[in-house]
């Protein structure tokens, strides 16, 4: 395995870890509709077509009813081409769902409300990785928990077995994640890490409305850790609002993200800025 070979191994576990997303919306919602699992609806909202962000694209694709069927991510710098990524959704007969890319899938196997119960990330190569996800009596995600083994390539190509054990734990109020506090414990043939973050955040009052999890997308604490594909898989109800502010400590250093907006006159995301110096623009399927 290669060193690009690895980021690329790297971004599809990414996907799987613990995605915080879209629900189950009211029947009123004009984008309600079957979307491969009869206990779950197409989110509502406007559709986001395009997310710029760090010199990158996230273009989204939907079909005619409304499920997101494909994700590109387009490094806008010419000399990063070779990094670009796409990956497929499919809506499998059996309920559940599949995402490729390359020489990766993942099948998330649903349970009875809809939401994700366990994922396993296969390569051709025969690797796996695994995931169990547990949720709170309202459908909040409160643990999920995953292990893979793998082998890391460095830099000067130095191969190292490594085995990864993942929990992540989620505190909600009033319909928002307010903390997490997540371990990572990986061996290597040179040393042993353990790895542990906590995050508080806080929240504006501007709705997390469209029918990604912009809340999700937008905090880079979230987003570091838990994957841009995840803005749009099945583990629970989602963040109501956007948030104002996190507080990440990982191994014991401290680091600070706070948010502003720009709106359309419907009220949905165009423009966020943090204050580590980030811009995000979103547009919408016209």
């Amino acid at each position: 395995m290669n060193t690009k070979q690895f980021f690329k191994n790297a971004a599809l576990l990414l996907m799987m870890a613990t995605p915080v997303l879209f629900t189950a919306c009211s029947k009123d919602n004009e984008n309600n509709g079957d979307n491969g699992n009869p206990n779950t609806e197409i989110p509502g909202g406007k559709r986001v077509a395009k997310i710029i962000f760090d010199n990158r694209e996230w273009i989204f694709d939907y079909d005619k009813q409304g499920r997101i069927v494909s994700w590109k991510i387009d490094y806008l710098e010419e000399e990063n081409d070779k990094y670009d990524e796409f990956i497929k959704i499919e809506y499998q007969a059996d309920g559940s769902i599949k995402y490729s890319e390359g020489d990766y899938s993942i099948i998330e196997k649903l349970n009875a409300a809809g939401y994700v119960e366990s994922s396993t990330m296969i390569s051709e190569s025969g690797q796996e990785c695994k995931w169990i996800y547990f949720y709170n009596e309202d459908n909040t995600l409160k643990q999920a928990k995953g292990k893979q083994d793998m082998v890391f390539v460095d830099e000067e190509e130095n191969f190292s077995d490594v085995e990864l054990e993942f929990t992540y734990n989620y505190s909600w109020t009033d319909g928002n994640i307010t903390a997490l506090n997540s371990q990572t414990v990986w061996t290597t043939g040179i040393r042993g890490y353990n790895d542990m973050e906590m995050a508080a955040i806080s929240y504006s009052d501007k709705l997390n409305n469209s029918n990604l999890d912009l809340s999700l997308f937008l905090n880079p604490e979230l987003l570091r850790n838990y994957g841009y594909g995840s803005i749009f898989g099945f583990t629970g109800k989602k963040c109501k609002n956007l948030p104002s502010k996190t507080v990440r400590t990982y191994n014991g250093n401290e680091f600070i993200y706070e948010f502003s907006y720009l709106f359309d006159s419907d009220g949905y995301l165009i423009q966020a800025v943090t204050s580590r110096g980030y811009t995000y623009t979103v547009e919408y399927v016209k």
